[in-house]
C-alpha cells in the first residue's frame, strides 16, 4: 500500500497536464529506419535514415522542415555494410554522420559532397561508431563501446582517449561535448552477477583526466544533452518495483552533472520497449520529450511543469521509436521509423497544475548524518501532511516526527541508518508539493 502511495504522489507532482494547442503536419514519408537528426538553427535540418535496414540516406531542410531533399544517397544496386548511427550539425556548411563501422561521413561544404572517412576502429569494436556530438565545427568527439576519439580540427585529426574502466567490464553509454576541452560522459561498469554499476564523468582537459560524480538509477539512459556547461538533462524509464510498471523519469543538473535531480517521473504500463527515446533543448526553459507510441512532453520553465502533447497524426502511425530536434522554443521536428513531422504551437502554454512543485532550501546542507536531522524552510507556514525522502536510485523511505519552528521553518529528523548521497524530500501540504534537494556527507 505504502509503494501504491507513493506512485500516487509522484504522479501528483510531476505528472504532465494535457495540451492542446500543438499542431502537428507529416512533411516526409519516403524514409526508413530514421537514426538521428541535428539542427544547426531553425532553418537547416539535417537527418539520417537507413534504408533496407543497410543503405544509408541523409535528407536536408533549408526551410525549417517544410520540404526536404536528399543530400547524401548510396548506390541502391549495392550492398554498403556501414549504416548511419548519431548526426552532428553544429554549422550551416559542415556536418558528420557516425557510422557502424570504422567509416563516418562528413561534409564541409552544406552536404552537397560528402566524403567517407576510415579510423583504426571497425566493426571488432562492436560494430564501431555510437556518439557523436559537436561543440562547433572544430571542437567534438565521437565513441564507440570502448573509445573516444577527440578532435580539434574539425576530424581531420584526432586523439584516441583509453577507457576509464577495462574494456569488456566497462562501455561508454552516452557522451556530449560541453565546450572545446570539456566533455561529459555516462559509463556502465559490469559488477557482479551482470548487475550494472552507472557513473557520471566529466573532463575538463578534453578526455586526459576525468572527475567521477554520482549518477541515478535510469534503467538505461535514453540520451544526454547539456544546454551550457552547466545546465543538462538525461532521460531513461525505471521499475516501479510493482509488477511491470515502470516510470518515464527526466534528469536535471544545474551544476556541471555533480547533483542530478528529478524533474519529471510518470507512470507507465506493460512491455518493455515503453518508454522514452530522446528529447532536445533550445534553452535552458524550453524543451520537448518524445518517446515510444507518440509519446510527446513539451516545458517551457526548464522542468517544473510538463504538458503532454498527444497528436493523433503521429499516433496514427503507430511509431515505436522518434528523434526530435527543436528550431524554436515552440517549434520542432519529429523523425519516426518512417516519416517526418513538423509541430508548432502558440506562443505560450496555459498552465493547468492544481499544485506545482517548488524547490525550497534546507540547511545545513550538505549534513553530517552524525546531526540527525535538517531544517526545511518553507515559504509560509502550512501543515504539512506527509514527507518523503528519495535516494539517487529511487527507494524511499517517509520522514515522521518533524518539528514546526515557526516562521516556515520545519525540523525534520533523518532515518538513523541514512547513508553518504544525494536524496531529494518530497514535501505534501494541504495546498502545495515542495521538494527538497539535500546531500548527506560521509563521517
Amino acid at each position: 500500500m505504502k509503494q501504491i502511495y507513493i506512485i500516487i504522489l509522484l504522479l501528483l507532482c510531476s505528472s504532465p497536464c494535457h495540451t492542446q494547442d500543438v499542431k502537428w503536419e507529416l512533411k516526409w514519408n519516403l524514409g526508413s529506419y530514421f537514426k538521428g537528426i541535428d539542427n544547426y538553427d531553425s532553418l537547416n535540418i539535417m537527418a539520417i535514415f537507413n534504408k533496407n535496414a543497410a543503405l544509408r540516406r541523409i535528407i536536408q531542410s533549408t526551410d525549417g522542415g517544410e520540404t526536404w531533399d536528399y543530400v547524401y544517397q548510396d548506390d541502391d544496386s549495392q550492398f554498403i555494410w556501414p549504416r548511419g548511427r548519431d548526426i552532428a550539425y553544429p554549422a550551416k556548411d559542415f556536418c558528420i554522420v557516425s557510422c557502424d563501422s570504422s567509416e563516418f561521413l562528413k561534409t564541409t561544404d552544406g552536404g552537397q559532397n560528402w566524403e567517407i572517412i576510415k579510423t583504426e576502429y571497425g566493426i571488432n569494436d562492436n560494430d564501431g561508431f555510437r556518439e557523436i556530438d559537436m561543440y562547433d565545427k572544430n571542437y567534438g568527439m565521437m565513441t564507440t563501446i570502448f573509445h573516444m576519439i577527440v578532435t580539434s580540427d574539425g576530424f581531420k585529426t584526432w586523439d584516441t582517449i583509453p577507457p576509464t574502466g577495462t574494456a569488456g567490464d566497462y562501455y561508454i553509454v552516452r557522451a556530449e561535448m560541453l565546450g572545446p576541452q570539456t566533455i561529459a560522459m555516462i559509463n556502465r561498469d559490469i559488477v557482479e552477477n551482470n548487475l550494472h554499476d552507472w557513473q557520471f564523468y566529466r573532463s575538463e582537459d578534453a578526455g586526459k583526466t576525468w572527475n567521477e560524480y554520482p549518477f541515478p538509477n535510469l534503467g538505461t539512459p535514453s540520451n544526454l544533452q547539456f544546454v551550457d556547461s552547466l545546465v543538462g538533462y538525461n532521460i531513461g524509464s525505471v521499475s516501479t518495483g510493482i509488477g511491470d510498471t515502470k516510470s518515464d523519469i527526466v534528469f536535471k543538473t544545474t551544476d556541471g552533472g555533480q547533483f542530478w535531480f528529478n524533474v519529471m517521473d510518470t507512470l507507465i504500463e506493460g512491455a518493455s520497449n515503453f518508454g522514452l527515446n530522446d528529447f532536445d533543448f533550445y534553452d535552458r526553459d524550453n524543451g520537448i520529450v518524445v518517446g515510444t507510441y507518440g509519446k510527446i512532453y513539451w516545458t517551457h520553465d526548464g522542468g517544473e511543469t510538463w504538458e503532454y502533447n498527444k497528436s493523433e497524426v503521429i499516433n496514427s502511425e503507430n511509431p515505436t521509436g522518434m528523434r526530435v530536434c527543436m528550431l524554436s522554443k515552440y517549434s520542432a521536428i519529429i523523425v519516426t521509423s518512417n516519416y517526418v513531422f513538423k509541430g508548432q504551437s502558440g506562443t505560450s502554454f496555459v498552465k493547468t497544475y492544481d499544485s506545482q512543485i517548488q524547490s525550497v532550501p534546507a540547511y545545513p546542507n550538505p549534513v553530517s548524518p552524525a546531526l540527525g536531522a535538517v531544517t526545511v524552510q518553507l515559504p509560509e507556514g502550512p501543515v504539512v501532511s506527509e514527507a518523503i525522502i528519495f535516494d539517487m536510485s529511487g527507494r524511499s523511505a517517509e520522514l515522521k516526527g518533524w518539528q514546526m519552528l515557526g516562521d516556515g521553518k520545519i525540523l525534520f529528523a533523518l532515518p538513523k541508518d541514512i547513508s553518504p548521497g544525494f536524496y531529494s524530500i518530497m514535501i505534501t501540504t494541504q495546498k502545495k508539493t515542495f521538494s527538497v534537494k539535500l546531500q548527506v556527507m560521509g563521517e
